[in-house]
């Protein structure tokens, strides 16, 4: 499958997309253990965060809000991760379950859990109710778009109405990478590994190498763009072509 969207090396972006790019891989996402690559062995950007470069404006916005979801929700990470894990069986990303799965291993959801959670109708996942019941809750605003009331009553009675805004925030962010993916033909599981827990110092020399510096990119007749939708080879890595502009990183 060919991705629509230029996958770019940290050297060929403009300013406003290494700042996004140095938000993604220089954030809350690089501390810590990470379960899965979010750059291949060039730099570029995997998954759902390439396209972010396409409108580093509202790319910065959405990946900030990934960001929050994920590191600073008040939900366990349990939880967190099987509401994914649903979004992702609903909407057959397998993305989504590839990056998932590791961070669910990663914070205690067992085999058994993980293969229920594959189903896209998920019953009886959890023995505890307050993390069944949220389960529950993202499997019916999934389906129904919406939660009935006995569905809502248990949600917040577990987890509060902070809670039950999370939850929804959730579902919503994860379908919306979901159907990014799928729109930019993106929606794959890489072919570099799955990472056992250790932090990838890759990461960071790809920083080192290419976001101190940004450039205006070039399309495929030569002219500049700052946007990834001037290219007309969308799965080429676009080398930098433009050594005079630069731009300090904030």
């Amino acid at each position: 499958m060919t991705e629509r969207a230029a996958r770019l090396r940290p050297d060929a972006l403009s300013c406003d997309q290494a700042r996004v790019y140095e938000h993604i891989t220089g954030g809350p996402r690089s501390k810590g253990p990470r379960a899965f690559d979010i750059t291949d062995a060039d730099g570029a950007l995997l998954g759902p965060f390439n396209a972010m470069l396409s409108s580093p404006q509202v790319g910065d916005r959405l990946q900030a809000l990934g960001a929050a979801l994920r590191y600073e929700s008040g939900l366990p990470d349990r939880v967190r991760e099987a509401i994914i894990l649903v979004v992702a069986a609903h909407h057959g990303s397998a993305f989504e379950r590839y990056a998932h799965e590791a961070t669910g291993r990663q914070v205690g959801l067992t085999s058994r859990e993980l293969e229920i959670l594959r189903d896209a109708r998920p019953a009886n996942v959890f023995t505890e109710p307050a993390e069944q019941s949220a389960v529950d809750a993202a499997h019916q605003l999934l389906t129904r778009g919406d939660c009935d009331d006995d569905c809502f009553a248990a949600l917040d009675r577990h987890y509060g109405e902070d809670g039950v805004f999370e939850v929804a925030t959730l579902v919503g962010y994860y379908s919306l990478l979901a159907m990014q993916l799928r729109l930019f033909r993106a929606d794959q599981e890489p072919r570099s590994r799955v990472l056992t827990g250790e932090v990838d110092n890759g990461q960071s020399r790809h920083r080192r190498a290419g976001a101190g510096r940004c450039h205006r990119r070039r399309d495929a007749r030569g002219g500049a763009t700052s946007r990834g939708s001037g290219n007309t080879e969308p799965h080429s890595l676009i080398p930098n072509t433009d050594k005079d502009k630069t731009c300090e990183q904030p």
